[in-house]
């Protein structure tokens, strides 16, 4: 365990190093990021490859009834830095003592902090972030202090409080800046990046992206680049620049580091570019691609996103037969409720189908199963979109004032959500 030093000392940290950042929707949603610099991950590495009987060792012994909390320590550290949060890990069971040293203690509860974010305990994830900050600064590592504000600021980004996650990003900058560890001071630029993608300012955010760029141009951090080229890409999709979004995703996969689930980011994000561009065959090689490494991590959510995004490709193509056997085959299958994916997207496009064949009485079942889902999971656009769909069934039958309610309802919840566009539509379509 590496505990290292403070303002006074006059031994800067390594800053040739690379340095991964929080990249992939994936883990934006399973809640799971990497706060480490790249030299430690080498040590870890080392610890568990090319020492591998050492490592093997090691997670023999921890779980020995003679069990020794600092080889626990090194272990769950070795864990977080290889970003295996999944396995088993001893910081869940792990006991110290009054006679445990301070310096560890800080150690545990940091470790201790991170596991909870995985397991989205956000509130003793916060408890124990807060008393390593404390103890780390009485101890004077300050740069462990700038991984606990880091920790923080992921904590508050994920309970939406974004102004505080912005400050603890920023006194963890300030830190890293002081100190010279250029691996993370981009890694800290490329999460304000994010931050203000989030926000809805594009601009901002590819201000900050473009100085972390600077930064790994500079000291060669291969790695970061491709998650940041990733995220500009993010920025330049959501501001409909599909052209400059599919530069900045195949520049991604063209660096020579990438981290599999970068790859995978950039898969997902190219096949929707091709399918909002009408360029299906692409958007159905990339999913493919996408599938495979999701089928092969057994990544379910993934699946089930990517299979869904198939699915509306085949629609557009004209495939209706292709198209409604993965949409039922994603209903029957059954989910997690933690999935993002809801099965209410695939009942709204079933009832699209069954719209188009005339299947009107199957249709409207479909939109109102999809509509109860919506409303069940708070998604109020999704919500409006199933309401316009069931007044269009309604128009189609002849029942005009139940089609008008419907429109009504739709309205409403376009009004609350404030879409203007929506909002523009519905009530063009009401006074039609």
């Amino acid at each position: 365990m590496r505990l290292r030093f403070n303002f006074k000392n006059k031994f800067k940290y390594p800053t040739n190093e690379d340095n991964p950042i929080f990249f992939s929707s994936y883990y934006e949603k399973k809640i799971v990021g990497d706060f480490f610099v790249e030299d430690d991950v080498i040590l870890a590495k080392k610890a568990k490859d090319s020492l591998g009987k050492v490592f093997h060792d090691l997670k023999r012994d921890v779980w020995h009834q003679e069990f020794d909390y600092k080889k626990g320590l090194i272990y769950a550290k070795i864990l977080e830095l290889l970003n295996m949060k999944e396995l088993t890990n001893p910081i869940d069971n792990m006991k110290i003592s009054f006679f445990t040293p301070y310096p560890l203690k800080a150690c545990y509860y940091y470790l201790k902090g991170m596991r909870d974010i995985y397991f989205t305990d956000l509130s003793n994830a916060s408890d124990n972030v807060l008393k390593a900050l404390k103890m780390f600064k009485k101890l004077g590592y300050v740069y462990e202090c700038a991984e606990c504000y880091m920790g923080l600021g992921l904590i508050y980004r994920i309970c939406g409080a974004g102004d505080i996650n912005y400050t603890m990003l920023n006194e963890a900058l300030k830190i890293f800046e002081k100190i010279e560890v250029y691996a993370k001071v981009a890694e800290v630029k490329a999460y304000l990046g994010i931050y203000e993608l989030q926000a809805g300012n594009i601009n901002n955010a590819m201000e900050y992206f473009d100085e972390a760029l600077k930064i790994c141009k500079k000291y060669d951090f291969k790695r970061t680049a491709s998650d940041i080229f990733n995220w500009k890409g993010v920025g330049c999709f959501q501001d409909n620049k599909f052209d400059d979004a599919e530069k900045f995703f195949l520049k991604s996969l063209a660096c020579p580091v990438i981290k599999r689930d970068g790859k995978v980011f950039s898969y997902e994000m190219l096949a929707r570019i091709y399918y909002k561009t009408e360029r299906y065959d692409l958007s159905l090689k990339y999913v493919d691609m996408g599938l495979k490494i999701h089928q092969k991590n057994k990544n379910k959510q993934g699946v089930s996103e990517l299979m869904y995004l198939k699915a509306e490709v085949f629609w557009a193509k004209g495939l209706e037969d292709k198209c409604k056997e993965i949409l039922l085959n994603l209903i029957k299958d059954k989910h997690s409720t933690s999935l993002l994916y809801y099965p209410s997207n695939a009942y709204s496009l079933l009832g699209l189908i069954c719209l188009k064949n005339n299947d009107f009485e199957k249709a409207k079942n479909l939109f109102m199963q999809a509509s109860d889902l919506e409303n069940a999971k708070d998604r109020i656009k999704g919500a409006v979109i199933d309401y316009n769909n069931l007044a269009e069934v309604s128009s189609r039958l002849g029942d005009k004032e139940e089609a008008r309610r419907y429109l009504a309802i739709a309205l409403d919840k376009a009004l609350e959500i404030g879409d203007d566009d929506l909002i523009f539509y519905l009530k063009n379509k009401l006074n039609s």
